[in-house]
């Protein structure tokens, strides 16, 4: 872990006869000095604000000048792939959604971190996120810069009587000791993500067929699951919500609980209390944890002209000394590391922590294509939610986009994609 300026300096200084974004067999001369005339330039699929928090952070431990440039992308609508390709061609780094990985690596954008201080870093990740998040068939693309999963929250007056075990006991504690006033996360953008993580736990066959790619999504383990969650969302005062307000309605006692996590502080004053998902019918997947598509990750470009400040950056903001307000400007919260300093006296981290240790999880939509496989399907679940449609029709549409989206990008590369986010070389 990278603890003052000199440090980082120092450790820059021990690379610096690396050149390009490979490995070097040659060792670097200790005694050069880190380059500071020459900004690293980082394009981020992030905010302004978000830009600018890593911008103070990074100056307070490092000479190194930054030159940061945003794309824009959104949860309810396709991400720009295309301009994230064309960003990395003219960056360093980028920091993307973890769904655009694919293509990213499909295009020759980011490159393997192959490099032994790189190594050191990922194996101090949670197995969870080694195993979820930075495995890419035999090789590391991308780092987590966050470790969020959503968690059944109530406040101490609230809690339920007695273990919510499965969605069906949700439903119920919802509309009778809620007197249902809850949430969960099923605005635009949201509402795929919240009924995957509730699909997971029953689900028979995850997602896609491994022999042909076909979609296994209107499946009748699905179907019910989206029933289900139609239901207890139809209880709802409001059921729209993003997970901020799930959790600020949470801190206002405007709800007695729901599924979210933290996106602020809590305050001394409010005593959560933290749970597992509910489960479901299908015990192999009852504790595998789920990654958002749209969770930050951070690579460093096959185009980087900075390998040695391109990867000193990618340790602090990993978790580096001082860049913990950074972070939380991308995401609520955000351990990575094992050897991270973090709060346990927190329920939500404790919680967290004992959830990553989990080193088999779930794939999480991530091939080609994902943004717009993600897209059809947040679309006819919140048709679902809004009583459009029947969960069966919802599903058999969204089953019916995503063989289109296939037959478009072909079979062969989206086996070879999903094989290789489960850890199996194609």
């Amino acid at each position: 872990m990278l603890n003052r300026r000199n440090a980082i300096l120092g450790t820059a200084a021990c690379l610096a006869a690396v050149q390009g974004c490979g490995p070097s067999d040659a060792p670097a001369p200790i005694s050069e000095p880190l380059r500071t005339d020459i900004p690293l330039r980082i394009a981020m699929a992030a905010t302004k604000i978000q830009s600018d928090a890593i911008n103070r952070s990074w100056g307070s431990v490092s000479d190194q000048p930054l030159k940061i440039t945003t794309t824009q992308t959104s949860r309810d609508s396709s991400a720009p792939i295309a301009d994230l390709i064309a960003a990395a061609e003219n960056s360093d780094v980028v920091v993307v959604p973890l769904n655009a990985v694919a293509e990213l690596v499909a295009n020759d954008a980011i490159a393997p971190m192959a490099s032994d201080d790189m190594q050191e870093l990922i194996d101090d990740l949670y197995p969870a996120l080694r195993g979820g998040v930075v495995r890419f068939g035999n090789n590391a693309y991308a780092l987590p810069l966050a470790s969020t999963l959503p968690a059944l929250l109530t406040t101490e007056s609230t809690a339920p009587d007695s273990p919510i075990a499965t969605w069906h006991d949700y439903d119920q504690w919802v509309g009778e000791q809620a007197n249902q006033a809850a949430g969960e996360p099923t605005a635009p953008g949201w509402a795929a993500a919240m009924f995957l993580w509730r699909a997971a736990g029953s689900a028979q066959r995850w997602l896609f067929n491994r022999e042909n790619f076909a979609p296994t999504i209107d499946e009748e383990t699905y179907i019910d699951s989206l029933a289900l969650m139609a239901k207890t969302v139809a209880r709802y005062p409001q059921p729209r919500r993003t997970p901020d307000q799930v959790w600020s309605d949470l801190l206002d006692q405007k709800i007695a609980g729901g599924i979210g996590f933290p996106t602020r502080p809590p305050g001394n004053e409010s005593e959560i209390r933290v749970a597992p998902l509910p489960g479901g019918t299908n015990p192999l997947n009852q504790n595998k944890p789920l990654f958002d598509p749209w969770l930050s990750v951070i690579a460093i470009t096959t185009n980087c002209r900075q390998t040695d400040a391109s990867r000193t950056f990618v340790q602090w903001i990993t978790g580096g000394e001082s860049s913990e307000s950074a972070r939380r400007q991308i995401a609520p919260f955000a351990p990575v590391r094992i050897s991270d300093a973090h709060d346990l006296s927190d329920p939500y981290a404790q919680w967290l922590t004992q959830k990553l240790d989990t080193p088999v999880t779930l794939p999480t939509i991530q091939v080609m294509g994902a943004a717009e496989y993600y897209a059809a399907l947040d679309d006819q679940v919140i048709r679902c939610l809004g009583g459009k449609s029947t969960p069966a029709e919802s599903l058999a549409e969204t089953a019916k986009s995503w063989r289109a989206l296939t037959a478009r990008i072909g079979i062969d590369p989206q086996l070879r994609t999903w094989r290789r986010i489960q850890g199996i070389e194609a």
